[in-house]
């Protein structure tokens, strides 16, 4: 059975994307998450599917970007570079649009408290902004009587 559109937008509005045949082609509908339900979300990160999955991307890429460093000594200058490496990652993802804003990574001493430094227990609190589907998009149209200044100029 074919969907047509506002059938699409109700199963959209519950977390379930669905194809639509539109001018001729095939195309995935709605990009919500099952965490959104019923036109809301409690969490944002499940609201569209691109959120959580650059989140997620994040999140791996810093796994397999540092896994290698497990056990050795944590110097000043190791969690300065790991702070510089990542942040220069989200700049990129920033310059090529994948997160939008100021993303950043930090490392806050209140993640870090002395008891978990001691133990060799690490946390940088990186944060973005995944950059969001457009799911509206309206022009507001006006006539203006400016334009028929060119008749009378001279």
């Amino acid at each position: 059975m074919l969907w047509g559109l506002a059938e699409g937008d109700a199963l959209s509005t519950n977390g379930i994307c669905s194809m639509l045949n539109r001018y001729g082609s095939f195309y995935s509908w709605g990009d919500h998450t099952s965490k959104f339900i019923n036109d809301s979300v409690s969490d944002e990160r499940g609201r569209f599917e691109n959120t959580i999955r650059i989140l997620m991307f994040l999140n791996n890429w810093f796994i397999r970007t540092f896994a290698n460093i497990i056990d050795d000594n944590m110097t000043l200058q190791l969690k300065n570079d790991i702070l510089g490496v990542v942040q220069t990652k989200l700049d990129n993802m920033s310059a090529i649009g994948g997160v939008v804003g100021v993303p950043k990574c930090e490392f806050v001493p209140s993640d870090n408290p002395t008891d978990s430094l001691a133990q060799g227990h690490f946390v940088f609190r990186v944060s973005a902004t995944a950059a969001l589907p457009v799911k509206y998009l309206k022009a507001k149209i006006q006539y203006t009587d400016e334009g028929l200044s060119v008749y009378t100029q001279e």
